[in-house]
């Protein structure tokens, strides 16, 4: 609305954004794109250092798409994870679906979603981004 009632207010105008927030759109996007890429990212540097002979800077599991760029889990898989134990742990005490979603703030369905789900990671529909094949086949 506001772009709109600029341009029509003064279509000469030229738009221009302030460097805080292009760097800070820059930043998150270049964060995203390591962290989709990442499998990417380090099997050229491992090929770049088997080409030099430099020896890696120590034992790396494979990209899994359940870490971020520096080995912290994600916060989607982290809360995932914590809202499948949470309603596994009520479905045990004996609640019902819907006071399980009244209790945790979930729809019912999500609830039954995760009721239903034998590990936090059979939550998704759909793969995460930066996950493997073979980590998505095992998932399914």
């Amino acid at each position: 609305m506001p772009l709109e009632a600029a341009r029509t207010g003064a279509p000469e105008a030229i738009q221009v954004a302030d460097r805080w927030h292009l760097r800070h759109n820059l930043g998150e996007y270049a964060e995203k794109t390591v962290v989709a890429h990442r499998g990417c990212l380090k099997q050229a540097a491992q090929q770049a250092g088997a080409a030099s002979d430099v020896p890696p800077a120590g034992p790396q599991p494979p990209p899994d798409g359940l870490r971020d760029v520096c080995g912290r889990k994600r916060r989607l898989v982290a809360r995932t994870a914590e809202r499948h134990a949470a309603v596994h742990e009520l479905l045990a005490a004996g609640q019902s679906l819907s006071a399980i979603g009244r209790t945790l703030g979930l729809a019912r369905n999500t609830v039954l979603r995760f009721a239903r789900a034998p590990a936090p990671m059979s939550c998704w529909s759909r793969p995460l981004v930066g996950t493997t094949a073979s980590t998505r086949s095992s998932r399914t």
